[in-house]
């Protein structure tokens, strides 16, 4: 709005927040040559050569730290935000570039955008905020609070770069989408700002790379191998993301958020020992750790083992009563236990906390019917 009507003073007012780079993380995590199967990780500490037509994939693990939903949030037919990384030699020149705009202010078809693809009935993309119109999404590319993901890119050094190449990501935001702003205006309108929300350079030596001093703004190397392991754990790598969490309990070995997230990830593949061995670390490091105490009430179910799955979800919902995770799965543990009134208790409670949850509508209809309250199950 400020653009639209030229109010200078609160478009900066607007836009100077979100240049701040404060809301994401960008880290140029890894190299990774053709024909090796080394990840050269991270970047900054690890040791490397690059030499002249070395074909080239680099790991960018972006970050949403700060943000207290989704990048990018609802409704994202409106928004646009997107990675564009570019790769160039001494003089400036372009060796490879994504997420550029097009002269018509169209992004690059080849950029990784933070967006979904809401749909009609008919498979057609809703772009023009007809919101009654949207019958499902198609896909989900966004990213939520407090998680990461990993892009990757390929390139070829050329056959005579020399000294060094600069590599650059960065997370740019357009409020409006482009075919969203020609559908209100036309195609004849002033190109809407496009703000930097954050970045990270790295300069690469054609030759031999050594270790380096950390940058103030990257992380730690612990909290970049748990992002990265984040980041492959939501694209199904599980061996990849087990190996990524590895490397942080070997720097922290206090950590037990890092055996957590190992478990967590062997409990998505099935691999149910190692996932127990884990969460047993895990809870000997932190023994009232909720989110190790909620993954080993599960693996406990499945064990067999009732009467420490029931203590585990009872201790979780103790610390945290509002968590609808796990009133679900204590009231499960009591409905498979035919301790009918204990479930009961329990699906009410979570339907307090979210009257949409599909399981404490599906159980407290089953449980009423049999209680003989039957006007409250059908309307469950």
């Amino acid at each position: 709005m400020p653009f639209y009507y030229g109010f200078g003073e609160q478009l900066k007012k607007t836009i100077e927040p979100l240049q701040a780079g404060n809301y994401l993380n960008v880290d140029i995590f890894a190299l990774k040559k053709a024909g090796s199967e080394r990840l050269i990780a991270p970047l900054g500490r690890a040791r490397f050569e690059l030499e002249p037509n070395d074909a080239v994939e680099a790991y960018v693990v972006i970050q949403n730290k700060n943000i207290g939903h989704s990048l990018l949030p609802e409704v994202r037919d409106l928004y646009k935000a997107w990675v564009e990384f570019t790769v160039k030699d001494d003089a400036g020149k372009e060796i490879y570039h994504s997420g550029f705009l097009k002269p018509d202010g169209m992004l690059d078809p080849r950029a990784h955008s933070f967006t979904n693809r809401p749909v009609t009935d008919e498979g057609e993309f809703v772009d023009n905020h007809k919101v009654w119109t949207i019958h499902s999404v198609a896909y989900d590319n966004t990213v939520q609070a407090g998680r990461s993901v990993l892009v990757r890119y390929q390139f070829r050094l050329p056959a005579d770069v020399i000294r060094h190449v600069t590599v650059t990501a960065k997370v740019n935001y357009r409020h409006l989408r482009q075919s969203y702003l020609n559908d209100v205006f036309g195609k004849d309108h002033p190109a809407y700002p496009v703000v930097e929300l954050s970045s990270r350079s790295r300069t690469l030596t054609i030759g031999e790379n050594g270790p380096e001093a950390p940058d103030a703004v990257d992380n730690p190397d612990w909290m970049r191998w748990n992002n990265l392991g984040i980041a492959l754990l939501d694209q199904f790598q599980y061996a990849e993301a087990v190996a990524a969490f590895n490397e942080v309990v070997k720097l922290r070995h206090d950590y037990a958020d890092g055996y957590t997230n190992i478990a967590l990830t062997e409990i998505v593949w099935e691999k149910f020992g190692s996932a127990r061995n884990a969460i047993h670390k895990a809870l000997a490091l932190e023994p009232n750790s909720a989110r190790a105490l909620f993954y080993d009430g599960l693996l406990q179910r499945r064990a067999g083992n009732t009467a420490q799955e029931m203590a585990d979800f009872r201790k979780v919902v103790a610390m945290y009563p509002q968590s609808r995770d796990a009133r679900r799965e204590l009231g499960i543990t009591y409905y498979q236990q035919k301790m009918e009134n204990e479930a009961l208790e329990q699906f009410e409670a979570l339907q307090k906390i979210d009257p949409d949850d599909v399981t404490a509508h599906y159980n407290l209809s089953i449980l009423y019917r049999r209680m003989g309250r039957t006007a409250e199950a059908a309307e469950q």
